[in-house]
């Protein structure tokens, strides 16, 4: 599993000394930020901040911090670093291949000297095959689009919209090249189960607590040890359990993080859009109430879960406009997602005395 998780898109695995020596990069007809940020191990937020939104094919770029520039320079102007000859090694221990030192010298770089300017948070929008929905007909024939494609519009307008103010964001689906075959890694690289919310200890909003008659039975019956008198509901309906991912190998997260140095990776896991029945708003119409559901993980940078949790939107059913649906409902889900973040802490960007 790892060395296919290693062995992914050809752009990370290229060397960043494509870049000349001043960190900036020639821009070819076809590139996008999204391509660049993968070629350079850099946030597409980054680029973007040094050069515009917009790319011009023949116009140079900046792709490396100004730190790391001058961190580069002054290797190679170091004392050792002139020195022509080369080290004597065992006979018994090969010398190093080009390939392979390459990859140690852009490690190194990697892990000595991020190239960010805030916090990062890396977004995996939910795997297709977790969508369910019993709207989709409606939408599509409303919408004037074609069924199929109602999944990966929400999939793609939610992950836009998961951009936490304040940090850098890796977004897997941003520009016009979508990396899906490196998010089909990943997505074999996990495993997903029904789990017992885990309250994030960065939102003030508290979790919920039963009122009224059924909240005092239960505390009683627990009193003198007896079961709460609880109806058993199937595991999806229980209102403490999500749909949460499971890092099932700590080195596949170590060379994921290796690679993109985020502070935190937010997995949305599930999306769920469901017509609740047994409550008509408006009768005379058949207004039923719809309901999104997202359920969502965030894990820190050691791969220590910090936020497992799921968000019920409910909605109307008549109105099967996709852009109007998602306008009304997308923001609002991705509000109460980001709200289990921490506070942004600014990375300053750093200097290298001369």
């Amino acid at each position: 599993m790892i060395f296919i998780f290693l062995g992914v898109n050809k752009g990370w695995a290229q060397n960043p000394a494509l870049a000349n020596q001043k960190g900036e990069h020639l821009v070819q007809k076809g590139d996008t930020y999204y391509g660049l940020s993968r070629l350079y191990q850099v946030p597409v937020d980054s680029l973007q901040r040094w050069n515009g939104t917009e790319l011009k094919a023949g116009t140079t770029i900046r792709v490396k911090s100004l730190a790391a520039v001058a961190a580069t320079e002054k290797v190679k102007s170091s004392p050792e670093s002139l020195k022509t000859e080369k080290p004597v090694l065992p006979a018994n221990v090969p010398a190093p291949s080009q390939t392979e030192a390459t990859s140690q010298v852009n490690k190194a770089e990697t892990t000595a000297l991020p190239d960010k300017a805030a916090q990062r948070v890396m977004v995996i929008p939910f795997d297709p095959a977790l969508y369910f929905s019993d709207a989709d007909n409606d939408i599509a024939w409303q919408s004037d689009m074609p069924k199929q494609k109602v999944r990966y519009a929400f999939r793609t307008q939610l992950n836009a919209s998961l951009t936490a103010p304040g940090f850098e964001t890796i977004n897997m689906l941003q520009g016009s090249m979508p990396n899906e075959e490196e998010l089909s890694r990943i997505y074999k690289a996990v495993t997903y189960s029904y789990q017992d919310i885990t309250y994030s200890n960065f939102n003030p909003v508290p979790p919920p607590k039963e009122k009224g008659l059924k909240a005092w039975l239960k505390n009683t019956k627990s009193k003198v040890g007896l079961p709460a008198p609880e109806t058993p509901v199937a595991v999806a309906d229980d209102e403490r359990k999500y749909y949460g991912v499971q890092l099932t190998d700590s080195a596949f997260f170590a060379a994921l993080h290796q690679q993109n140095q985020s502070d935190y990776y937010l997995f949305v896991n599930q999306f769920e859009i469901f017509t609740d029945y047994t409550n008509c708003i408006d009768r005379t119409t058949q207004n039923f109430v719809r309901n999104f559901r997202v359920h969502y993980s965030i894990f820190d940078a050691k791969g220590e879960i910090i936020a497992g949790n799921k968000v019920l939107i409910p909605y109307v059913s008549n109105v099967n406009d996709i852009s109007k649906i998602m306008k009304e409902n997308l923001p609002k889900i991705a509000n109460r997602i980001l709200a289990d973040l921490p506070r942004p802490q600014p990375v300053v960007e750093q200097s290298v005395a001369n």
